[in-house]
């Protein structure tokens, strides 16, 4: 297997060849080894593929996006304007909100909403803070807001994610 597949992948498609292998080895059919293997190289050839192109998504992401969300995730708690991210990066708004949403699938003010309302989660569980103390400890204005979009992302309101 080529170096770059990690080792559950490779264990995945090792169990997916031996099945393939069993299901017509006991029926005497022994003569399709080397199609296992061809079907093996090309499984391998495609996951290369697969694993490059990600890669190379990966390094066309631009530095000034990273640097954008970095600063989002140090400072989530913070209020972000998008002019300040935007020049920050050297970008127009508009333009910053297009190119990560096509590099990150979301947003910048909804990235930040995601970090806010994962570490709301983390408070609610783990500590005994009121639910108005959580959603202003990271970064909402209004308990109430917190509360509305907490129950619309998460699926239920606060205190009975809590319980």
């Amino acid at each position: 297997f080529p170096q770059t597949i990690n080792a559950k992948l490779t264990r995945q498609m090792v169990w997916l060849m031996e099945e393939y292998i069993g299901s017509f080895v006991p029926g005497g059919m022994v003569r399709l080894l080397p199609a296992c293997k061809a079907v093996m190289d090309a499984l391998c050839l495609l996951v290369e593929q697969v694993y490059e192109r990600d890669e190379q998504g990966h390094a066309q992401t631009d530095a000034p996006l990273l640097r954008v969300r970095t600063e989002i995730e140090r400072n989530y708690a913070r209020t972000l304007r998008l002019r300040d991210l935007a020049a920050m990066a050297c970008l127009s708004p508009e333009y910053l909100c297009r190119a990560f949403h096509r590099a990150f699938g979301v947003s910048p003010i909804a990235y930040q909403q995601e970090l806010r309302l994962r570490e709301a989660k983390a408070l609610l569980i783990g500590t005994p803070m009121r639910v108005g103390e959580i959603a202003y400890a990271v970064g909402f204005q209004s308990v109430y807001h917190f509360s509305r979009l907490f129950s619309k992302r998460v699926g239920r309101p606060p205190t009975a994610y809590r319980s």
